[in-house]
Order: C-alpha cells, then sequence, then structure tokens
C-alpha cells in the first residue's frame, strides 16, 4: 500500500475567511509587491528609456501610477459615500488627456524620487482604505463606487509591470547585462 499524498496547502491561505475588505486590500499589495519587483535594481539612466507604453519611460509610468494613487485617495471619501469621480466614465482619447493633466506637475521629478512617491502615496492610501469601515459587505463590491474604484488598481498595477516588464527584457536589464545594452543573442544556424 502507498501512503497517501501530502495535501499541498492552498496558496494564500491567509486569504480564508477575511473580509471583502480585507481581500481588496490583499490584492492591492500582492500586485504592487509584483510591480516594486519588476523595478528592482533599474538604474536612473535605464528609467529614462522609453518603455513603448506611449512612449513613456519606466519613470515616468511610475510617476503616472503615484499620480492614480492620489487621485484615488482624494476620491476616496465621495465613493465611499456613494459618488462615483467622474473620471470612472472617461475612455481612450479623454482618460489620455485625464492622465497626461495628472502626470504633467510630476514629470520632472527624478527617479529616486518618484520610487519614494510610489512607495509613501501608496503607503498613504492604503491607510485610508483601511480606516474605512469592513461593513457592509457591499461598499467593497465592484457594485460600489468605492469598491469599483479601488478594483480597477491590482490590475492597472499588473498592467504597467507587465509594460516595465517586457521593457527590461528587450533591453536585457532583467538579464544581468548593464542598463543600455542588449543581453547576448542565442547564435541561430544558418
Amino acid at each position: 500500500r502507498r501512503p497517501k499524498p501530502t495535501p499541498v496547502p492552498r496558496a494564500f491561505r491567509q486569504r480564508e475567511g477575511a473580509s471583502p475588505k480585507q481581500l481588496l486590500l490583499f490584492e492591492l499589495v500582492r500586485e504592487r509587491a509584483h510591480l516594486l519587483a519588476t523595478l528592482q535594481g533599474l538604474s536612473a539612466p535605464a528609467a529614462e528609456a522609453p518603455a513603448g507604453h506611449g512612449g513613456w519611460s519606466p519613470r515616468e509610468i511610475v510617476l503616472h501610477l503615484h499620480a492614480w494613487d492620489l487621485e484615488l485617495e482624494r476620491a476616496l471619501e465621495p465613493a465611499f459615500r456613494g459618488t462615483s469621480p467622474a473620471w470612472m466614465r472617461l475612455r481612450g482619447r479623454g482618460l489620455d488627456r485625464f492622465n497626461a493633466e495628472r502626470l504633467a506637475p510630476l514629470r520632472d521629478l527624478p527617479w529616486e524620487e518618484a520610487l519614494r512617491r510610489l512607495q509613501t502615496g501608496r503607503e498613504r492610501l492604503l491607510e485610508a482604505v483601511e480606516s474605512l469601515p469592513d461593513e457592509p459587505a457591499a461598499l467593497w463590491s465592484k457594485r460600489h463606487p468605492l469598491g469599483r474604484m479601488l478594483a480597477i488598481l491590482p490590475d492597472h498595477d499588473r498592467h504597467h509591470a507587465e509594460s516595465i516588464k517586457t521593457f527590461r527584457e528587450a533591453a536585457g536589464s532583467l538579464s544581468g547585462a548593464s542598463p543600455g545594452t542588449r543581453a547576448p543573442q542565442p547564435r541561430t544556424k544558418k
């Protein structure tokens, strides 16, 4: 007789029994950690090269993410009270203009300051979210303006993390090559 295999524990067991608010906070923290991992070790000069996402550099993407954290922090109280921010309805060029307007006052910040603001801005937003009540649970669903608004952040972080990861792979800065140089390519037979 073979012994029964030991069951593999489910990933993220800490989610079991969590409230909708705690689940949302978990996703916010997890995706931001993923984003930060894609930025790890990126030098200031490498952060200036356009990443292909609308011509933005990784530094500008970081500042864009910070601008959104600020925007959500401003919209938190009205959304909690049931009012969706007007920008939730923006699409296409309107959203592009909105993004450009929010990025404009931050655009000249250097890389180290951009990273610092990315961290501190999200910490402030998380503190504000944590100060809100867990109940009613409907606040944290996508049917409520608060839940719908906050639910965009994990996907937004994931999207930009993938853009930066793709940029770094193309530039060779994830493969050990120094920033600004291409990683050696495998030889192919002719």
